[in-house]
């Protein structure tokens, strides 16, 4: 801001400057005309000064005329008259030329006067206004020194605070530089915390899958038995269970299935003899723990919290030998109000019991049925599948 001030003075020292010598080149053109018009009024001087010569010339010309006649009529004294006219002619004329050349040499010294007054009156007053500007430009030349002179000391205070500003700028950005060199190697030393951690609640996740594919197993297993013991004449025959959970299998189940297989060979047959395989996968926090062996319901499981909103959800089996599909839609937000694990009975099951209670569908469908359960969200996409695979 001082360098452009500074600048804008120099700019009005410069105009002042070129204003001077626009003046002074004026007061040179004034004076060259001064002399111009002064040798024209001394060559008119000159002339007027040759024409008077020539006038007393004439004059001396007429008088020696003038006596020449008179001589000649001095010895002519029979025309006496003649002279006498003459001589008052000559008169006339001679007065009259002189009188006229006087008129002449009159007129032209007033204008020549009057001409060189006007002109002597316009230098005056172009020499003294002249000097008035000048003196006025020198006053105005020594302000803006002055006021120069003030700016560079501020201009030179200004640049002691910049350097000033400047040290204590780098100071800062060393000590940013070492503060954020400790907050990166606390940003590292977090970074491999979470990962800690998430290896952790991934090896805890994989766990608990471990644990509710047991529990779903040991759930069969007494489903099994239950049918066996009861001995319903429609109880679901697994004469060769060999229930499989994502890869899991537990020694009941193994149990299970040889028991079966023995009764089966000992002469107890039932309408359907197979193989049960059961596949989980979930792309979320909500997955699909056990569908009941009569279909009565589906048990869904949340392993976060907050617990995920499920409103507009869709839980939707559908079967490989043509059956309807059934639908359930979440009209909840808070399905995991109370408890992390829901069942969604039928309409048909659940009228007093715990859960929801869906209102489009009748009843799930036995498990020994190929077929998939799907969990969906509001935009249609799977989060969850539970595969029911039967061979018999």
């Amino acid at each position: 801001m001082l360098r452009r001030k500074v600048q804008e003075l120099e700019k009005q020292l410069a105009d002042w400057k070129a204003r001077h010598g626009h003046l002074e080149g004026q007061l040179h053109q004034v004076r060259l005309d001064l002399q111009e018009e002064t040798a024209q009024r001394m060559g008119e001087t000159n002339r007027a000064n040759s024409l008077e010569d020539e006038l007393n010339f004439l004059r001396e010309v007429s008088d020696a005329e003038i006596k020449e006649y008179r001589a000649l009529l001095s010895k002519d004294n029979s025309i006496p008259d003649m002279r006498e006219y003459w001589t008052t002619e000559l008169g006339n004329c001679l007065k009259e030329i002189r009188q006229e050349f006087e008129g002449q040499l009159e007129g032209m010294s007033a204008s020549m006067e009057a001409r060189y007054q006007s002109e002597l009156n316009e230098m005056r007053l172009g020499a003294s206004k002249g000097n008035a500007e000048t003196a006025h430009m020198s006053e105005e030349n020594k302000r803006l020194r002055s006021q120069k002179n003030d700016l560079e000391a501020k201009l030179l205070d200004c640049q002691a605070q910049i350097a000033q500003l400047t040290s204590q700028l780098r100071a800062l950005q060393s000590e940013f530089q070492s503060v954020s060199a400790d907050l990166e190697s606390e940003k590292s030393e977090h970074r491999g915390d979470v990962d800690r951690l998430n290896a952790e609640l991934e090896a805890m996740i994989k766990e608990l899958r471990d644990l509710m594919d047991a529990k779903l197993s040991m759930e069969l297993e007494i489903a099994a038995y239950r049918k066996l013991l009861e001995g319903e004449e429609n109880r679901l025959s697994l004469g060769g269970v060999v229930q499989s959970i994502g890869g899991f299998q537990s020694h009941s189940e193994e149990a299970l299935a040889n028991a079966l297989q023995n009764r089966a060979s000992s002469g107890f047959h039932t309408p359907e003899t197979g193989k049960i395989t059961i596949n989980r996968t979930a792309s979320g926090t909500v997955s699909i723990a056990e569908v009941e062996p009569n279909g009565k319901y589906v048990q869904i499981t949340e392993s976060s919290k907050p617990s995920t909103n499920l409103k507009n959800w869709k839980l939707v089996r559908t079967f490989d030998d043509g059956r309807a599909t059934v639908t359930h839609v979440f009209k909840d937000n808070n399905v995991f109000a109370t408890e992390k694990e829901v069942k969604i009975w039928g309409s048909k099951f659940g009228n007093t019991k715990d859960g929801v209670v869906s209102s489009s569908v009748n009843e799930w469908g036995p498990l020994n049925v190929a077929s998939r359960i799907t969990l969906r969200d509001e935009n249609d996409r799977e989060r969850a599948l539970l595969h029911v695979k039967y061979s018999g």
